[in-house]
């Protein structure tokens, strides 16, 4: 594949991304055309999603973090059909799952459960490897993993990425490939990560931000669920796995790692969602 490829992304292609081994690219093509606060967004951005991909099934992805249940919540508040999937490797993930599972319990909804073992997960990322290029970002295997589990469903994944990543120690924001994974790799088989799905969700996200805080604690301000840590379970995975380390380091020497795109301060990243230069 050509390294000067640009993958359209979001509803109407409001933005496209390139992924580079020297850097991953983001550009905006269409600019929001309107400001809603956060859940507004959240539930406009619901709404169009599922009428644009309504003819099959829709799965997302309830990890147990902040960023798939608000998505749950919104789903339910709109009234939109949707299997939750919950991917459980080994029992190294169980504490985060927890909270997709009590979810699920909670709405009297019952989810699609995934359960590899940790040998089965190493296969698994041995097959994603070949599938990977222009970045160290191993966490996107999980994601293409579900999205093609759920294709031979005859479904649609919905993923809780495209959040903008915020770097508070310098006061700066940026996205990677992990945020466009599926746009990137399985482009035009599932919907772009739901945060960056309308450029008027992307936005409404970055206003909320109080960049005298992290990002984690941010969330909490205004996604309205019930506090949690954030629990880097696929360096847990790694870390139990000599194996998968060693397949790893192996991956990271070879293969070059493409550096975020960065936005710059929280001004910079509203200037460029709104389209002002």
């Amino acid at each position: 594949m050509s390294i000067n490829t640009w993958h359209p992304a979001g509803h109407n292609d409001w933005c496209s991304v390139n992924l580079t081994p020297e850097r991953f690219i983001f550009q905006v093509n269409n600019p929001a055309t309107e400001e809603l606060d956060f859940q507004s967004a959240c539930d406009s951005t619901a709404q169009l999603l599922c009428q644009e991909w309504s003819n099959r099934p829709l799965y997302l992805s309830l990890s147990g973090g902040l960023d798939s249940e608000v998505i749950a919540n919104t789903f339910v508040r709109n009234h939109i059909s949707f299997t939750p999937v919950i991917l459980q490797v080994g029992n190294l993930n169980a504490a985060e799952s927890w909270y997709a599972e009590y979810w699920c319990h909670r709405h009297n909804v019952t989810p699609l459960i995934k359960t590899v073992t940790i040998s089965e997960y190493e296969d698994i990322v041995k097959k994603y490897l070949l599938v990977l290029r222009n970045t160290h970002q191993t966490g996107i295997v999980a994601n293409l993993y579900l999205a093609d589990e759920i294709q031979a469903l005859g479904g649609y994944y919905v993923n809780g990425v495209g959040d903008i990543n915020q770097d508070q120690d310098q006061d700066q924001f940026y996205c990677n490939i992990v945020d466009f994974a599926l746009d990137v790799f399985r482009s035009g088989q599932h919907p772009t990560g739901f945060f960056m799905y309308t450029a008027e969700l992307a936005l409404a996200y970055i206003k909320m931000f109080d960049s005298a805080i992290n990002e984690q604690y941010n969330k909490l301000r205004f996604y309205n669920v019930s506090p949690r840590p954030k629990i880097a379970w696929v360096e847990q995975v790694i870390s139990s796995s000599t194996r998968l380390f060693r397949m790893l380091d192996f991956w990271y020497t070879h293969v070059p790692n493409s550096q975020p795109h960065q936005f710059g301060n929280k001004q910079n990243v509203i200037n460029v969602l709104k389209g002002v230069k």
